[in-house]
């Protein structure tokens, strides 16, 4: 072996270690990286938190304007509208898989999927909007036989199947509100909610105290309240991202949003399910039970939805 070569693959003294010449990135510090992730949840989860007691909020206005109507009318809003939740439910959680499909594909770069799960979502959702409006029209009637009087049984089936009228745009708004949470947008949906459910106490005042037309009133005041709502935020929509405004059913996108959304809309259903047998048998008791067993679920609606909130926004997070 030559020396003269071993000697020259030595560094020299005067030439700087290499694990001194490479500058080492620094950590990003632990404390700041957890205050910019509460920022970041709390200024998408406090406009989620809006959005979704939206729903909650206009039955409880329904229920303010017809608890003068007396124990009947009161019972009857309570039993019709835990019906009409319970038909929503499964595609309630259902459009929540198109928020998870689409906050993957933004986190992915892959945003040329997004137009086409939102209109996978929004072409389901009114499908599903019309076969609930459908099913709560049969079925209504069956309310009847539930209550424990007729009186009471009456505004219940009628609430129930004038305020399922307006599932294609509930659900139709749920669709886009879960598009735009997909994308980080939680402000679109709480303005329309906030507008939609202003225009409902206004119309509930107007048709129940002006009119007098009572349940029925108060069914028909929400019903055009949810379409104000979609119809709101269609419009931001289409200014903002019109791509993402329109119908498709192709297979990939529809098997996506159902692998994605069925556990959730399952899990709704069956939670939300328990409620409804509670009040079935609330119902066939007394008026007077069922009356302050709607009041009392209204209440309930604000203690644990803000907390539902902060999950969905660490949802479109992660």
């Amino acid at each position: 072996m030559n020396p003269s070569s071993s000697e020259s693959s030595e560094p020299s003294e005067s030439e700087p270690s290499r694990s001194f010449s490479r500058s080492e990135p620094s950590s990003p510090d632990p404390l700041e990286s957890a205050r910019a992730i509460r920022g970041e949840l709390l200024r998408l989860s406090w406009p989620i938190a809006v959005s979704m007691i939206s729903y909650a909020v206009m039955t409880l206005a329904d229920t303010l304007f017809v608890g003068r109507l007396g124990s009947a009318a009161l019972a009857g809003v309570g039993l019709g509208g835990v019906v009409c939740f319970t038909l929503l439910c499964f595609p309630f959680g259902l459009m929540r898989g198109a928020k998870v499909l689409i906050s993957q594909a933004v986190g992915a770069g892959d945003t040329d999927v997004v137009p086409r799960h939102a209109r996978a979502a929004l072409g389901v959702a009114i499908a599903l909007g019309f076969l609930v409006a459908g099913l709560a029209w049969c079925g209504a009637d069956i309310l009847r036989w539930v209550a424990a009087t007729p009186e009471s049984g009456a505004a219940a089936a009628n609430y129930a199947a004038i305020r399922c009228s307006a599932g294609p745009f509930v659900l139709a708004y749920v669709a886009m509100r879960e598009s735009r949470y997909g994308v980080g947008d939680s402000r679109s949906p709480m303005v329309s909610a906030v507008l939609g459910n202003i225009a409902n106490v206004a119309l509930d005042a107007l048709f129940i105290v002006g009119f007098d037309w009572g349940v029925e009133g108060a069914a028909l005041a929400t019903c055009i309240a949810h379409v104000l709502e979609a119809g709101l935020l269609a419009g931001i929509v289409r200014r903002n991202a019109p791509e993402t405004l329109g119908i498709s059913f192709r297979r990939e996108d529809l098997r996506a949003l159902w692998g994605m959304g069925m556990p959730t809309g399952v899990q709704f259903f069956l939670e939300v399910g328990s409620f409804t047998v509670l009040a079935g048998l609330l119902a066939s008791m007394a008026e007077l039970e069922m009356a302050a067993h709607q009041i009392a679920l209204q209440v309930m609606h604000f203690t644990f939805l803000p907390n539902v909130a902060v999950s969905e926004g660490a949802s479109v997070l992660a």
